[in-house]
């Protein structure tokens, strides 16, 4: 108790620290966002996806990393949150596009044609050249544009208007895939199916790892009919285990993402892992994987 009247209690301190570091964060994003980029704090790992029926990895997520100098390794979701905030998920979202785009470029090169999904925000489906921008980074890599799959949430979705109606329409006539992210988890899950511009769903991973109860195994199973009497594509993420892996295939389960498949990497490592046959051994990739994780 001596300590407690010497000092401010422990969950004050925290409280205080947590909060200084939010500031940092924030000033750093404010004050040169283009900097961080410049001095590569920011980097992106790619998540594997395979595809069911080929065995085969057909795709990757587009992940993105902060590495601070001072802070270290920053968590996704503590960043990304005050990037959207402060309206820099803008800028910070196209930097992950262009980077996504330019590195898929060089995989298609070296004789690896994978596809790419990347996540949108809300932000950048508001602005009214949205899909110009997404287009001319496809044709300044000279990446077809069937091999970029945009991710959105439904929240994302929340606000939608005319200026997001159009720039879903024309990504859809460019033969961009859409998927709708954390599917389940929103208010309008069904209200984004409405209107027939997704392609796919990603069933949200907390689905997936509670899928010891029943309840939720029910879910799944009505999710991937759902979605394929819609003539949609059906991705779940969050397969950490054999067990979940075996019931969705099971299941029809189209695509499957998380760490029994593969962790995400660094482009190098990536490409390296897919050179000595590792990217597809899930059974020496994934016990590594779940050890080492990194959620984003």
């Amino acid at each position: 108790m001596g300590t407690y009247k010497r000092g401010r209690p422990p969950a004050e301190a925290n409280r205080r620290a947590g909060r200084r570091r939010e500031v940092r964060i924030t000033n750093d994003l404010k004050n040169g966002i283009k900097g961080l980029f410049q001095n590569h704090e920011f980097y992106l790992c790619y998540q594997p996806i395979l595809e069911v029926k080929s065995n085969k990895i057909t795709a990757v997520e587009a992940l993105v990393r902060w590495k601070h100098p001072e802070l270290g390794m920053i968590n996704p979701e503590e960043f990304i949150s005050i990037a959207e905030k402060s309206l820099l998920i803008a800028p910070l979202g196209e930097w992950i596009m262009e980077e996504a785009c330019r590195q898929m470029a060089a995989f298609h090169q070296g004789g690896w044609k994978v596809a790419v999904s990347v996540n949108i925000s809300a932000v950048q489906l508001q602005q009214k050249d949205f899909s110009v921008r997404i287009s001319h980074i496809l044709k300044r890599y000279h990446l077809e544009p069937e091999f970029l799959v945009l991710e959105m949430t439904e929240n994302a979705l929340m606000e939608y208007n005319e200026i997001v109606d159009n720039n879903l329409r024309s990504l859809t006539m460019l033969g961009i895939t859409m998927a709708i992210d954390d599917f389940g988890t929103g208010y309008n899950s069904f209200i984004c199916l409405q209107n027939g511009l997704f392609d796919n769903i990603k069933i949200d991973k907390n689905f997936i790892l509670h899928m010891s109860f029943s309840a939720n195994r029910a879910i799944i199973a009505s999710m991937i009919h759902l979605g394929h009497e819609l003539n949609m594509k059906i991705t779940a993420e969050g397969v950490e285990k054999e067990e979940h892996y075996n019931y969705l295939k099971g299941q029809g389960c189209d695509y499957i993402q998380g760490y029994y498949i593969g962790k995400p990497l660094p482009a190098e490592e990536l490409w390296e892992d897919r050179k000595a046959g590792r990217i597809e051994n899930r059974d020496c990739f994934a016990e590594e994987a779940i050890g080492n994780r990194y959620h984003r």
